[in-house]
Formats: structure tokens, sequence, C-alpha cells
């Protein structure tokens, strides 16, 4: 389904990514808001529930 085709906003993903260290580095956290292609992203302390939740609200 390309992105002209999407009629509601607000339908998204969210995705963490890492490097090659550690789950306890600091990861990288982006959401995409999929019918205008905007994604902001933001560094969070670690990959795990609650860095992704503070994330995610700031």
């Amino acid at each position: 389904m390309n992105r002209e085709k999407r009629q509601e906003f607000g339908e998204g993903k969210i995705d963490t990514a890492v490097g090659k260290k550690t789950r306890d580095d600091n990861a990288l956290l982006t959401l995409t808001e999929r019918k205008n292609a905007y994604t902001p992203s933001t560094k969070i302390g670690r990959k795990d529930s609650d860095s992704t939740d503070n994330g995610v609200r700031s």
C-alpha cells in the first residue's frame, strides 16, 4: 500500500536500533507516521521497555 492511499493520520510504527555493542549501550528510537512518513527519532539510554517508554513520552 503506498502512502497516497492511506486515509487516516496516526497509523504508524515504532522501532529501536542498536549497533554491534551490548544491550546496555545507547539505542536509537524511531517513530514513523505512515501517512506522511514523518519520522522523529531520539537517543534512549538502553534497549529496554523503560527507556523506550521514556523516549516515546519525550
